[in-house]
C-alpha cells in the first residue's frame, strides 16, 4: 500500500549513522549499523513518510467540489460570519480556485457539500424587484463553539 517506503528505512538508517558519524569525534567509519538507527528510520517512516503519502493521495483523490468546499469551510472558520451571500463569497471572499468567472454553480455545490455537514444552512428571503432571489445561508452556531473548544 505504501509502495517504495519499507525500502527506504534501510537508506534512511544509512543516512541516520552517517550524518551521527560526519558530526562525530571518531576518526574511523565503522562497518555495522546499530538497531538504534533502523528503529529511528522506522519512526521516521511511520510518523513522517507515510502519513505524507496519505495526504498526497487524499489530495489527488479530492473531488473538485469538496476541495471548493474545504477551501469555503476555511473562509468561514477564519472570518466566522453569521451569514453568508453565494455572490460575495464567489465575488468578494477570494477563495482559492473561485473567481469571478467561475459560475455561480461552482459555489452553490460547495455551499451543499457543507449544508450536508451543517455548517450554513438557507435562509429564505423575500424576492425583491427583479432578477433572481438573494441565496444566503446562516452559519450554525454550534460551529463557532465546536471551534472556540478546540
Amino acid at each position: 500500500m505504501f509502495g517504495k517506503a519499507d525500502g527506504l528505512v534501510g537508506r534512511i538508517a544509512l543516512i541516520l549513522w552517517a550524518l551521527d558519524w560526519a558530526w562525530g569525534d571518531e576518526n574511523d567509519l565503522s562497518r555495522n549499523i546499530s538497531l538504534e538507527y533502523v528503529e529511528r528510520a522506522i519512526f521516521f517512516r511511520e510518523n513522517y513518510i507515510k502519513p505524507m503519502q496519505i495526504r498526497i493521495w487524499q489530495h489527488a483523490m479530492e473531488t473538485e467540489e469538496r476541495k471548493n468546499a474545504r477551501h469555503v469551510a476555511e473562509w468561514i472558520a477564519a472570518n466566522r460570519p453569521s451569514v453568508v451571500n453565494l455572490s460575495d463569497l464567489r465575488l468578494n471572499a477570494g477563495i482559492p480556485g473561485v473567481s469571478v468567472r467561475s459560475p455561480a454553480e461552482v459555489m452553490e455545490q460547495a455551499v451543499k457539500h457543507l449544508i450536508g455537514h451543517h455548517w450554513p444552512y438557507p435562509i429564505e428571503l423575500e424576492k425583491r424587484g427583479r432578477g433572481a432571489p438573494r441565496k444566503d445561508y446562516g452559519i450554525n452556531d454550534r460551529l463557532y463553539e465546536l471551534l472556540d473548544a478546540s
